[in-house]
């Protein structure tokens, strides 16, 4: 399953496993494995658009600089 999103190309994962949810968190990872972080429930939405949106920025910001030169 993981190995079919990261030929994909997802970039983030996101764990919802028993243990978690005893916690009432989500562990949020960077495919990359650059990050992993528990997210509560209630907050995971919010904080998966936030680490898109940054991730989205930085592509746009290398696409920028590689095209002013």
């Amino acid at each position: 399953m993981f190995a079919d999103a990261d030929l994909l190309g997802v970039p983030l994962r996101v764990v919802v496993s028993p243990r978690n949810m005893k916690r009432g968190t989500v562990e949020v990872s960077a495919r990359d494995r650059s990050f992993s972080e528990q997210v509560p429930l209630e907050n995971a939405a919010a904080r998966l658009r936030q680490l898109l949106d940054a991730m989205q920025a930085a592509v746009r910001s290398s696409v920028a600089a590689a095209e002013a030169e």
